[in-house]
């Protein structure tokens, strides 16, 4: 079930090939500087990363992990703490109202592992 918060919509993603996230909580978020994307399925499996809020809407960007509002990181069920992303990046398009956003992932975590997704979030009121 879908928290109150949650943005419409999907975020599923794999590791190394083999899917580990669908995801039942979403969300965009607008926190000024950075837009926050977050996924979780409820069984302790997340992706979290931030993009710029002053990407231009309707054009897919390329966004490379960037110090801003939240440092990007991928949980796993049974096994502890987050997983830093050392290198990889996220595409995005916003629609031209920035309630929308899809795009797609392509992380390298610390840890050698590869986690690809794509997404697809959309804000029911002003995002």
């Amino acid at each position: 079930m879908s928290r109150p918060d949650s943005s419409i919509g999907t975020f599923d993603a794999e590791v190394d090939g083999v899917p580990f996230l669908r995801s039942i909580y979403r969300r965009l978020h607008n926190a000024g500087e950075n837009y926050l994307l977050t996924a979780e399925d409820g069984e302790g499996n997340a992706v979290n990363f931030s993009v710029p809020a002053k990407l231009v809407e309707g054009i897919k960007h390329i966004i490379y992990p960037y110090t801003g509002a939240l440092e990007w990181h991928v949980q796993f069920k049974n096994e502890p703490g987050s997983h830093l992303v050392k290198s990889g990046s996220a595409g995005i398009t916003f629609d031209y109202d920035y309630r929308r956003a899809v795009g797609e992932i392509s992380f390298n975590l610390k840890d050698e592992r590869k986690v690809t997704g794509t997404f697809n979030l959309q804000n029911p009121g002003p995002a």
